[in-house]
């Protein structure tokens, strides 16, 4: 789970983009955020770009922002790096 200040403010709490992993049904919350950026990051997650592969630890992990930046793990959240920037969609793709 990544997550944002609100509906109407949808962007990281902070500026600190963070990872919450959970490993019992949500009764407690892990912050995993080594290698993600972890100041003046306020940035909008998408909810439809975040895909995993894998399972166990070396469960991948990737999610995209609507700054263009893709990040991701190959350790099931343990470390995040940044995988691509400046992606943007295009105008004719709609």
């Amino acid at each position: 789970m990544i997550p944002l200040i609100a509906d109407l403010d949808r962007v990281t709490p902070d500026g600190q983009l963070r990872v919450f992993e959970t490993r019992d049904a949500g009764a407690s919350w892990t912050a995993r955020g080594a290698g993600l950026p972890d100041r003046d990051a306020y940035l909008t997650i998408l909810r439809q770009a975040f895909g995993r592969t894998g399972e166990g630890d070396a469960m991948r992990l990737f999610f995209g922002a609507t700054s263009g930046e893709v990040f991701g793990s190959l350790d099931a959240g343990a470390t995040w790096f940044r995988a691509a920037e400046h992606l943007l969609r295009s105008r004719a793709c709609g």
